[in-house]
Parts: structure tokens; C-alpha cells; sequence
């Protein structure tokens, strides 16, 4: 394993170490602004401003465990974004949807993260989605009205961000080595293993979903659970959460490597000549379902209505685009009807954000947790309409 890399107190890093990374001959490299806001779950997210020789000033971002968060992120296990930099980083075939990334380094057991990466001016394609969002509520008119400008419309977003999803998760469809990583989300999992671990992830949501039941909360559950649907798909869907069945429906679905924290807030447009889209954030990248991702990415964001009316098209477009990937992939043999991709937008979606409401209920500003709320009611009434068909919870 690599050693991470030394910052002195007033932030200066070795500028013969960063040349070789680089690849520039480099005399000076400091870190230049501090944002938490950007640093991901556990982060802090630093620019690095490296002066070159010949004078020119080069721009990286340096993405780390901040001080003092330690056990945050070994709870969380966000240092697996380091370690996925590490042994993906340099994958061709998927270089074109991540950051370029010049330095690595991540360890689970100590929480610590370095991930040094190309810096790119750009928007989160969240803002896209406008003020409705929760992600945006921080952010001023003018502000957004500057971002927005030259942007991309919510439907334009979601197709290239989809575009993003075909390509990563077609590389390594069902590929048992990937399972050999252990610190990749869900990859104990579909071994058999990690009981414990999902055990107490489910039940982390359950316990807040009783709590908030109990008449001790009864003011805080009627002020945002008011949908009678959402409430029984809730009931039934945690009745259903046992490992065995858990078990079972792996078996029944395809797998691959996703970005798990999927929604628009996690992929950056780069708005320059090349006018692109990368996924920017794997503190939870994983072994998972492919198709998961993008109900958990419209209903994070997209207005019911919009969603309504793109959802078919927009998960099509994506079948379409992960079937010509899987072929330029070397995975032309596989076969993954639209019928299979379509249920799992619907259940993945619904299922990831029925473990997320109840959990976002209790930990979340109350206006925040009402539009998490509604978003999933929506989407509910829309493919659920008996609580029964719901799936378990997916964590």
C-alpha cells in the first residue's frame, strides 16, 4: 500500500513528489481553499495550486478525511473512494466518465483518504434540477442564475448522466473477479457473507422508522408522513427484510460495479470546449444492481411530473446504451432484457429510498425530510399501487 501524502502545517505538499505525479516540473504546491460543503460524507475538498517552473499556475483538487473525522468516515467506510481511485483509476474504458486522477490512497481501518485529481471547472449537474431541491436551497438566485447559464435542462442532464451509468456499469458485468474486493459495497454480500453488516444497516433505518411511529413522535410523524399509501408500503416493505430473502432475490438479479450514491449532485458538467459530464463521488461505490441507480437518481431530484413523463424514455435510452457498451466491453454475450432493466429501475428506486426516508426523517431538517417524503410517495403511487408488490428495503 502507498503512504499518503505529507502536508505540512501551512499546507504545502512536496513539489518533487507532485512533479512526478504530474508529470510538470513543478517548484511550489500549496493548498489553496478549503470547502466541507464539497468534501463529500467525511471530507474536506481542498484546490492544490502547483506553480510551474516557467511560471504558469497548474490547478489540482485534493479531496481527503478532514481532521477530526476519522471515526465518521471508518463508520462509513468512505475511504473505499481511495481505494477505488486506486484500482480502477486508470481503467480506459472508464477513464472518460471519472476524474482524472493523479495520486490514491485508502484505508478502511483508519478512516484516512487522500484522492489528488485533475481539477475541472464545472456544475454540479444538481443545479440543473432548480431551486425545488434541497441541494440548491443554500444557494442564491443570482448564484444559480449564473450556473445555470449556458447549463442543461433537467432532461438533458439526466440523459448524459445515464449515458455515464451504461458505460461503468457495463465493464465489469457480473465479474466474479470484482468480488475479491472486499471493501467494495455489497461484495460480501452476494458472496453470502456480511450478515452482521446488513443486518444492522437495515435495521438502522427500521429502528427510525418505529421511532418515529411511537407516540412519543406522533407530532413529528403526522407532520411528514401525511400520504396513507407511503405509510403501508413502508409497513410492508420492512416486514419483508430478512437476509435469506435478501439472498435469494441476489441471485435472481445481475450485478456490477456502481457509484451507489446516486443522484445529480454527483456528477459535475464540465462546462468548457469538450461540454461533458463526469460522476465525481465514490466514498460508497460498490457491487450492486445497474439499473437501481437510476430510480435512485430521479427520485432524488426530478419533479414527479417530470418524471412521469421522461422516466420510459429516459430508462430505454439507457438499456439501449448499456447493451452497445457491454459489447465494446467485451461482454457481448450477455443478455438483459428491457423487461428485467425496467423492474429494477422501478424496485432498486423505490426499494433504496424506502431505507432512506425514515433514516433522512430523523436526521433531517423537517422541510428537507418532507420533500424526500413526497418525492417517494409519488413514485409509489405511480408503480405500487398495491403495498404489497413493494421490495424490502435496499441498503
Amino acid at each position: 500500500m502507498t503512504k499518503p501524502l505529507e502536508i505540512s502545517e501551512n499546507g504545502e505538499l512536496d513539489a518533487t513528489v507532485i512533479s512526478t505525479l504530474v508529470q510538470k516540473k513543478l517548484k511550489r504546491v500549496r493548498l489553496k481553499t478549503l470547502s466541507e460543503k464539497q468534501g463529500g460524507l467525511s471530507g474536506d475538498f481542498f484546490k492544490v495550486e502547483c506553480e510551474e517552473l516557467d511560471g504558469k499556475t497548474m490547478m489540482l483538487v485534493l479531496k481527503k478525511t478532514g481532521k477530526g473525522k476519522e471515526a465518521h468516515a471508518i463508520a462509513l467506510g468512505t475511504a473505499r473512494e481511495g481505494k477505488f481511485f486506486e484500482n480502477f483509476g486508470d481503467d480506459t474504458f472508464i477513464s472518460s466518465v471519472i476524474p482524472k486522477c493523479y495520486f490514491s490512497y485508502g484505508d478502511l481501518a483508519s478512516g484516512i483518504k487522500q484522492v489528488l485529481m485533475k481539477f475541472e471547472e464545472g456544475v454540479p449537474a444538481g443545479i440543473y434540477f432548480g431551486k425545488g431541491n434541497p441541494n440548491n436551497w443554500a444557494i442564491t438566485d443570482d448564484e444559480m442564475a449564473t450556473m445555470n447559464k449556458n447549463g442543461k435542462t433537467p432532461l438533458e442532464a439526466s440523459e448524459c448522466t445515464f449515458k455515464l451509468y451504461a458505460r461503468l456499469h457495463s465493464r465489469y458485468w457480473m465479474d466474479a473477479s470484482m468480488l475479491s474486493h472486499e471493501w467494495l459495497r455489497g461484495a460480501e454480500w452476494i458472496r453470502g457473507k456480511g450478515r452482521d453488516a446488513w443486518e444492522k444497516a437495515q435495521q438502522l433505518s427500521a429502528d427510525a422508522w418505529n421511532e418515529l411511529k411511537s407516540k412519543e413522535n406522533e407530532k413529528i410523524f403526522s407532520s411528514i408522513f401525511i400520504d396513507s399509501h407511503l405509510i403501508a408500503c413502508l409497513d410492508a416493505s420492512f416486514n419483508k427484510c430478512y437476509w435469506d430473502s435478501f439472498q435469494t432475490e441476489l441471485q435472481q438479479r445481475p450485478w456490477t460495479l456502481v457509484q451507489s450514491d446516486a443522484h445529480p449532485h454527483n456528477v459535475l458538467h464540465i462546462r468548457n470546449e469538450e461540454d461533458r459530464f463526469i460522476l465525481i463521488d465514490f466514498e460508497m461505490v460498490g457491487i450492486g444492481s445497474c439499473a437501481q441507480e437510476l430510480g435512485q437518481f430521479l427520485i432524488s431530484h426530478a419533479e414527479p411530473q417530470f418524471r412521469r413523463l421522461h422516466e420510459y424514455q429516459l430508462v430505454t435510452n439507457y438499456h439501449n446504451d448499456l447493451l452497445i457498451a457491454l459489447t465494446d466491453s467485451g461482454h457481448k454475450h450477455v443478455s438483459y432484457d428491457f423487461s428485467a432493466c425496467w423492474s429494477e429501475y422501478i424496485n432498486g428506486g423505490a426499494g433504496r429510498w424506502i431505507w432512506f426516508v425514515p433514516y433522512l426523517a430523523k436526521v433531517c431538517p423537517l422541510d428537507m425530510a418532507i420533500f424526500f417524503h413526497n418525492q417517494l410517495a409519488a413514485f409509489l403511487k405511480d408503480h405500487f399501487p398495491r403495498p404489497e408488490d413493494v421490495p424490502m428495503p435496499r441498503v
